[in-house]
């Protein structure tokens, strides 16, 4: 069973994306259990971005200068100031699970990127009843997807 406690938006980080926003990472403190919040920030979550739940995503953290604290929770881009995009790179080629087990996915998300979930433990994955495109690289690796009678849901369409 799922535990009721959502995790706190924390320790998730995100980017600003067209209708809502899209996880780009997860911080481990949050739990191997995660309910991912339906909104972060009152922006509904409508994606889950390439590697985000692995060592590759971006992970939330607080960053210290001087006398000032600075908590690192979302990336963007303001066109209109015409800020240059900060690429980032992995720490390595060979990116890892963060060992999640369960995952529930709120209704607002539609999509979840390559590799999204690659590689961690997960036994559970709750879905939501909606539709949602995934790819087809997104769970891979984990114990779940490699048991041969394991069917995703039909509202579940691949790409």
């Amino acid at each position: 069973m799922y535990n009721s406690r959502r995790n706190r938006s924390q320790y998730f980080s995100y980017s600003i994306v067209d209708r809502g926003v899209a996880i780009t990472g997860y911080n481990i403190n949050g739990g191997l259990d995660v309910v991912i919040p339906s909104k972060i920030d009152g922006k509904e979550v409508v994606k889950i971005s390439d590697w985000a739940f692995t060592t590759t995503g971006v992970i939330p953290q607080t960053l210290t200068s001087s006398n000032y604290k600075y908590e690192v929770k979302k990336l963007s881009y303001d066109v209109t100031k015409k800020y240059k995009a900060i690429q980032l790179v992995p720490e390595t080629t060979n990116p890892k699970g963060l060992g999640i087990t369960s995952v529930v996915i709120p209704s607002t998300v539609k999509t979840i990127g390559k590799c999204a979930f690659a590689y961690n433990q997960l036994v559970k994955i709750k879905f939501p009843s909606t539709p949602i495109t995934i790819d087809l690289d997104s769970f891979i690796g984990n114990p779940i997807i490699n048991d041969s009678n394991y069917k995703y849901p039909s509202n579940v369409t691949g790409y």
